[in-house]
């Protein structure tokens, strides 16, 4: 799959992560004390013929806009999100989850504490001012691993301290998009966060207006992480070389109105296998507007380790 898969909330850019391709792909959720995951879905035998054959069509117009209708309700709500987003959250903070797959191989659950500000200029046409903070806790090998990054200083690099077992007080400026920084990694880190995750959807949920096949469903009250969810799942039972993803899953909580949680999965190597996990990328502990200041993105704060 591409790297500039359209869907995802990204992992930020690190330093020297491994790759691991043994690795249960629940575990992500696992550490998180997710319940009452909703499962992979089985296709029945008509969305199975269409993915077994491409030339054929949804026999019942009346149901392919369903399907649509569905798939508009959800861009309309993503927008509203985004919208709330933009107008209302200034900052957050969260427990970040993330696992990916990169060159074909599932690297290991990534977890992190995470600080975002956004600032919004009163000139509508200049860009939205970024910080982010992220601290690593495991994997073991980027344990304390730091990464600062403010949009609009340093030339657009990020500040790292490697962390890990290995020289990890090392400490340098990194081009988000260099081959170093995305070593093990989807996407840099101007893709991080939640708002982010809400532009994506939208651009890419009315470009899936105009695919032909499409299956949608949701479903209320999916509870995860102790959270309750509204759940929405894009399938496309038809694999096309154009499509970014087979499945698409995405989870609201109900409460922030905010996506918490975004899993996609390419499509089965066999007819008997499941769906291959591509990203997952969920927050817990989200907390909003909590009144972050400079010194939360100062290199020179006493509760970071850069040198």
């Amino acid at each position: 799959m591409k790297r500039d898969y359209l869907l995802a909330v990204p992992l930020v850019a690190v330093l020297f992560i491994p790759a691991s391709t043994r690795l249960i792909a629940d575990e992500i959720l696992a550490s998180a004390n997710t319940a009452d995951r909703v499962s992979s879905p089985r296709l029945s035998d008509e969305e199975a013929s269409l993915r077994l054959s491409p030339d054929s069509l949804i026999p019942e117009t009346k149901k392919l806009t369903a399907h649509q209708q569905e798939l508009k309700r959800l861009v309309k709500q993503a927008q509203a999100s985004l919208d709330r987003c933009r107008q209302q959250v200034q900052d957050y903070t969260c427990t970040f989850l993330a696992q990916e797959r990169v060159d074909g191989r599932l690297g290991p659950t990534k977890r992190c504490q995470a600080k975002v500000r956004h600032t919004y200029p009163e000139d509508e046409n200049d860009d939205v001012s970024t910080n982010i903070y992220i601290k690593f806790q495991s994997p073991k090998s980027i344990h304390g691993r730091e990464v600062l990054w403010d949009s609009h200083a340093n030339d657009g690099r990020m500040l790292v301290r490697k962390g890990g077992k290995v020289l990890g007080f090392m400490t340098a400026m990194i081009e988000p998009a260099s081959m170093l920084a995305m070593q093990g990694n989807r996407y840099p880190i101007h893709e991080f966060g939640i708002r982010r995750l809400l532009e994506r959807l939208v651009d890419v949920g009315n470009a899936e207006l105009s695919v032909e096949h499409v299956l949608v469903q949701s479903r209320p009250n999916v509870e995860i992480n102790g959270r309750k969810c509204q759940y929405f799942e894009v399938v496309h039972p038809v694999r096309q070389e154009h499509l970014p993803f087979h499945i698409a899953k995405v989870y609201v909580d109900n409460e922030l109105r905010l996506p918490i949680l975004f899993e996609a999965f390419d499509w089965p190597e066999g007819e008997s296998e499941d769906p291959v996990l591509m990203e997952r990328y969920l927050y817990c502990d989200l907390k909003l507007n909590v009144g972050l200041t400079d010194a939360d993105f100062d290199k020179s704060n006493p509760e970071y380790q850069f040198h």
